[in-house]
């Protein structure tokens, strides 16, 4: 005996009895005399074929192949109405509830069991068939999928060499394209934030009141919003507004795919905001350092001036003094002429200090605005 089941639905018990003895040495036959209970039992027995009469009552064959045809594990189970009624509309009737042979009784058995072996044969077809079709269908989806982790991957190499928000910006559009997807990116920068659409048209009030709210929702990581989807991190925010949901198997994979994009992109934030604030920590250190420097070089020469000033006036009253006592040092005229000679080199050496003093103050300006630059350049 063959592991082939055969449920044999009818209210004739004799009729029962007669398939049963039939079919017994090659196949597995199970009986139901109740066609309210017919499809209870089917679910239990999970047969391979299915021979049904027509006239029954309370529930005709007709009705139970209807209602054997709506579950999906029986869709390509055969069904053979075995009935009296052989006219042509009752013949239309089965074909049109789903059956897929029709025997008028009386039958020849024989023309039975070549008409079960012909079902199953082409059962056997039909799932094959099927199988093929899945398979291939497998493969077109494992394809498609290996492409779009392609994308990815790609995707997380580019982000490993980016330095700027454009050159991110860039590359997340570049591979939201390549799903078909359009969208509209929040980037949360140290240096601020940068709202962006991909088809580079002005943020709605909407969109940029969303993406605040959403910045301080890390835990809401997808969002679905009608037949858009929200992809919520740390650092970015990925508003996508054309998911594939007629798509249920590709929107599943997109979001996979576009949860590690949204991944890779925190990542790359991370690590810009720390440049940056390294580099802001470093730059202000050195602009304090270089106030202080200035600040200090300019006091002394301040002193410096205020010192040579102070120098000048009182050598210049010393000069004056001196002059005027001449008249009672009793100097002769060539003493005086020397002496006046002493304090006018006197004079020009401290002349000489004061422009020493303002190559000094010249100098300072100089290291001060070279200091500056270099911060400049390594803002």
């Amino acid at each position: 005996m063959s592991d082939i089941k055969i449920f044999c639905v009818d209210d004739n018990i004799p009729n029962l009895l007669l398939l049963k003895k039939f079919l017994s040495p090659n196949y597995q036959v199970v009986t139901c005399e109740i066609a309210a209970n017919a499809v209870a039992t089917l679910c239990e027995v999970q047969p391979d074929l299915v021979l049904l009469d027509v006239n029954m009552p309370e529930v005709d064959g007709y009705q139970v192949c209807r209602e054997i045809r709506k579950l999906d594990a029986f869709k390509h189970v055969p069904v053979i109405f075995l009935t009296a009624r052989s006219g042509l509309q009752d013949r239309l009737n089965g074909y049109a509830c789903g059956g897929d042979a029709y025997l008028a009784k009386p039958f020849d058995l024989g023309e039975l069991n070549y008409v079960i072996e012909l079902m199953l044969e082409r059962i056997k077809v039909v799932k094959a068939s099927e199988e093929a079709s899945n398979a291939q269908n497998l493969a077109w989806m494992m394809m498609q999928n290996n492409s779009e982790i392609g994308v990815v991957l790609q995707y997380a190499a580019a982000l490993s060499k980016v330095k700027t928000a454009d050159e991110l910006l860039q590359h997340t559009f570049g591979a939201l394209s390549q799903f078909g997807l359009h969208s509209f990116v929040v980037l949360n920068l140290a240096a601020g934030c940068v709202q962006v659409r991909s088809d580079n048209v002005s943020i709605t009030p909407i969109e940029s009141e969303l993406a605040e709210l959403l910045s301080n929702h890390h835990h809401d990581r997808i969002l679905h919003i009608g037949n858009r989807y929200v992809f919520n991190g740390q650092h970015c925010c990925f508003f996508i507004k054309d998911m594939p949901l007629d798509d249920a198997e590709l929107t599943g994979r997109l979001k996979d795919h576009l949860a590690l994009m949204l991944d890779s992109c925190d990542a790359c934030i991370e690590l810009m905001n720390y440049h940056f604030n390294e580099s802001c920590t470093s730059s202000d250190a050195a602009v304090s350092a270089k106030n202080t420097a200035v600040d200090e070089i300019s006091k002394m020469a301040a002193l410096f001036d205020n010192y040579q000033q102070q120098t000048t006036a009182a050598f210049d009253q010393l000069i004056s003094n001196i002059e005027e006592s001449f008249f009672h040092l009793g100097l002769t005229e060539e003493q005086e002429h020397e002496l006046l000679q002493y304090l006018e080199i006197a004079k020009n050496d401290i002349n000489g200090f004061a422009d020493a003093g303002h190559e000094f103050q010249t100098a300072i300006d100089k290291v001060a605005l070279s200091i500056g630059q270099l911060i400049n350049e390594k803002r």
